[in-house]
């Protein structure tokens, strides 16, 4: 199982590493770009890499075991149906920003769905399809709402390099240091691996991963967090959503972000001019 395991974790690697300089050309000479909080336009939709990678990370690990790895099937459905639906909103998005009141507002006045509400939609439907194929389990909603949060989570916080792998590995972590089921790791193995061998490009600036790599990312987090968690575990994860959404809708997380930085900054230097002092 082990070497099983850590198969899947190169093929994943290998192949999003392999791929990110073909899927650059081929988003650039498409005109699929979009402007950087920078303004500089860059190739978006770098995140759909994760898809295929993933998938040749399952492949291997079911070659290992010389059986399909059923366990990863889920998260697979879960990582390709979400990323699909971020990358129709990274071609067709129409530019509108403002949480989810936004594009409801849009709805009610105007009578138009914007992408961004249709990938919510969508988000819902992937998340409710696979918390409900089975008779609903008490809490159904509970593991529905961390799968379209965890998509949405990232989505908000993905407005730097690097903040929506940041934010996916940091919610991957907290689930494993949480984890009552320790076999519902596993499956989320690859997917962390093609993540990291994609995080060059979107830390130098030269692509972002866009909506279908923040939906993806955040999605398969949420479903990670819905197979390892206890009940209990995954009723606090949903509140933390729940609030981290309130705290977007009614004022900026990046600003925030940046704040936290800034801060985090004044406090090194601080720290570093005290320790130059005691040397004197």
């Amino acid at each position: 199982m082990i070497a099983a395991a850590l198969l899947a974790i190169l093929a994943a690697g290998l192949t999003a590493r392999l791929l990110v300089s073909p899927a650059l050309k081929w988003l650039t000479d498409r005109g699929l770009l979009t402007p950087n909080y920078q303004g500089r336009p860059l190739p978006c939709g770098l995140g759909l890499i994760l898809i295929p990678a993933y998938f040749t990370g399952t492949a291997a690990f079911g070659l290992a075991l010389g059986r399909t790895w059923s366990e990863a099937l889920p998260l697979a459905v879960a990582l390709g149906g979400l990323g699909l639906i971020g990358f129709a909103d990274d071609v067709l998005g129409q530019g509108y920003h403002g949480g989810m009141r936004r594009h409801g507002a849009i709805l009610l006045r105007e009578g138009r769905l914007t992408t961004g509400g249709l990938k919510a939609l969508g988000a819902a439907t992937v998340a409710l399809t696979l918390t409900g194929v089975r008779p609903p389990p008490p809490g159904f909603l509970v593991d529905a709402g961390l799968i379209a949060l965890g998509a949405n989570a990232v989505n908000l916080l993905d407005a730097r390099p690097g903040r929506a792998l940041g934010a996916f590995w940091l919610m991957i972590l907290a689930v494993v240091v949480a984890a009552a089921e320790r076999g519902a790791v596993l499956p989320v193995l690859p997917l962390a691996a093609a993540s990291l061998a994609i995080a060059p490009a979107d830390f130098a600036r030269r692509g972002m991963l866009g909506d279908a790599g923040a939906n993806a990312l955040g999605g398969a987090a949420g479903f990670f967090a819905v197979q390892a968690l206890s009940p209990a575990g995954r009723e606090t994860a949903l509140t933390l959503l729940v609030m981290l959404h309130v705290a977007g809708e009614f004022g900026s997380l990046s600003r925030l972000i940046e704040r936290m930085i800034g801060l985090r900054a004044v406090l090194v230097r601080s720290v570093m001019r005290g320790q130059g002092s005691t040397k004197r």
